[in-house]
């Protein structure tokens, strides 16, 4: 386990055999105010695991509102969770998920390059200020992302991001 934030830093100073609770991870996507349009998740690599959380829980809630994830690997080979997204579009029809390759195969007909302003632009919706955005993955994507939305009108107050490194 890498030690990435005050949680996981402390496990360290852990004795062996110290008895822990784990619990979670637990998505939200259903427990946003009614004026919330919408769920806008950006991910990266590992980055996925927050996102799938949030998708598992909208799934189980019969989630109503649209659902937007953009999620970047190197190559499709990469893509972790893809069985399980997929899953999730047939039973979530709400729910787009827009995979961009950095390091693609020639034959890859999708998006390519890095999650961040310029596939946000031909991706976001037109009321994305209505949006809860969660970005997660890693610190230099998540930092862009942020950086992205709020030129695209979103109250940095509004950004959710959790950067892994």
């Amino acid at each position: 386990m890498k030690a990435l934030g005050d949680f996981s830093a402390s496990l360290a100073d852990l004795r062996i055999g110290t008895a822990v609770l784990v619990d979670g991870p637990h998505g939200e996507a259903a427990h946003h105010p009614p004026s919330v349009r919408g769920r806008l998740l950006l991910a990266a690599g590992i980055g996925i695991t927050p996102a799938l959380s949030v998708l598992r829980t909208a799934a189980e809630g019969g989630e109503p509102r649209p659902l937007l994830l953009i999620y970047g690997s190197r190559r499709w080979a990469d893509v972790i969770f893809r069985e399980e997204l997929e899953q999730l579009e047939q039973c979530l029809p709400n729910l787009r998920v827009v995979h961009v390759l950095s390091r693609p195969e020639p034959d890859w007909q999708g998006e390519q390059g890095r999650v961040g302003e310029e596939v946000l632009r031909r991706y976001a919706p037109p009321d994305l200020p209505r949006w809860s955005p969660l970005a997660c993955g890693p610190s230099a994507m998540v930092a862009d992302a942020a950086a992205a939305l709020r030129r695209l009108g979103m109250p940095q107050a509004a950004i959710q991001a959790e950067a892994l490194e």
